[in-house]
């Protein structure tokens, strides 16, 4: 079946990827090795979704926010998987999903609205210290955002929102809200709670 411009592959994850961040993936399975193969030669991308455990039907398990990505490389890797990294582009909503011979999901979806960039407000200067000590203890992540904004508030909060331990029904509610200062405050009584 082609991939439609208003569908898109699914690929449900434990990790999570919003617009600007950067994510590694391990490629196993052929159905997704079609979603790259697809992705690269139409130049439309897959959406990383969150997934929902508590769910059996396979289309449930997937929540409706996703992030829209891009693969920028891509490497084999023994046992014939395929590493790849993706950015996230864009929000969107996924519906309507169905599943084709091979287990891939497919959903139509429609983009959700950009998140503005703002000024990080002074009282979430810790946040931005913070982060800065994370990727700094943490090279690998660190090569992936070698100009990194923490003074943008809304690349900082969807940074940390990325990396928090905190359930993806969660996650969900914080990105409905569509509010940067939502998310920071949020994030910020997470990390008291730590």
């Amino acid at each position: 079946m082609a991939i439609f411009s208003e569908q898109l592959p699914l690929f449900p994850f434990d990790m999570h990827v919003l617009p600007g961040g950067k994510l590694p993936i391990h490629i196993l399975e052929q159905r997704h090795i079609r979603i790259v193969k697809d992705s690269l030669q139409a130049n439309t991308g897959f959406a990383v979704c969150m997934q929902n455990d508590r769910k059996k039907d396979p289309k449930a398990t997937i929540h409706p926010i996703a992030t829209k990505v891009k693969i920028i490389d891509f490497e084999p890797l023994h046992n014939n998987a395929l590493g790849i990294i993706v950015e996230g582009i864009e929000y969107v909503r996924i519906d309507n999903m169905t599943t084709e011979k091979d287990g891939l999901l497919i959903g139509d979806y429609e983009i959700m609205p950009k998140w503005p960039d703002l000024p990080l407000n002074a009282r979430y200067t810790n946040l931005a210290t913070q982060y800065l000590k994370f990727l700094s203890d943490n090279p690998k992540l660190k090569a992936f955002y070698p100009e990194a904004d923490p003074t943008n508030a809304t690349w900082l909060a969807q940074r940390w929102l990325e990396l928090l331990p905190f359930p993806p029904e969660e996650k969900q509610f914080v990105l409905n809200n569509e509010c940067t200062e939502f998310c920071l405050e949020v994030i910020s009584q997470m990390n008291m709670e730590l």
